[in-house]
């Protein structure tokens, strides 16, 4: 009955950290967000670690949900700031077989340090660090100026080419208009 109440918990916080840090990464920026979560993670390790009774392992149950539940919020417009909409997809297939060997690995190694060591130390430690690492490595990340979306570039390389064909040739060049067809009336 206990475990129950802790998983459910860590869903009930990952519940509340997607919509809470999703919507204040709004206002501080989805990277500087996504660094917070991280550290915070790293945190919340060290507070499973030390988490002794039915109270603060629930307690550190709903902060890991929450704190996970900002990853989830967050790493897929982090990566689209980064790369824009229209590889996302490709992208995002990428991250999620990055995270299987942890996800396939990391309960393997955990029962194994339990098997050895009686406790669960050397998993949460193992887990921190990760994390930590990866929070740092995000130090390094500049943030973007400005949002990546695909077709605003695109279509700005078309007017630069257009505008650079026209400085050439002397033409005057006439915006595009998306709804005609007959593209000889710009001409």
């Amino acid at each position: 009955e206990y475990a129950a109440i802790a998983v459910s918990q860590i869903g009930v916080g990952s519940s509340c950290g997607r919509v809470l840090l999703g919507y204040i990464s709004d206002y501080v920026g989805r990277l500087r967000m996504f660094r917070f979560v991280l550290f915070a993670t790293v945190v919340v390790c060290a507070g499973w670690y030390l988490s002794e009774t039915k109270a603060t392992i629930t307690t550190f149950a709903f902060f890991f949900g929450f704190t996970s539940g900002g990853f989830i919020a967050l790493v897929f417009p982090v990566l689209a700031d980064y790369w824009g909409g229209k590889r996302l997809g490709g992208i995002a297939g990428y991250i999620a077989v990055s995270l299987v060997p942890g996800s396939y690995l990391g309960p393997f190694f955990a029962g194994y340090s339990f098997d050895r060591r009686g406790d669960y130390d050397i998993a949460i430690w193992m887990s921190a660090a990760c994390i930590f690492l990866a929070a740092c490595l995000l130090l390094g990340m500049h943030v973007p100026s400005e949002i990546v979306d695909d077709d605003v570039h695109q279509q700005q390389e078309i007017d630069s080419q257009r505008a650079l064909g026209a400085a050439v040739t002397g033409a005057a060049v006439a915006p595009i208009d998306e709804n005609t067809d007959n593209m000889e009336e710009f001409i």
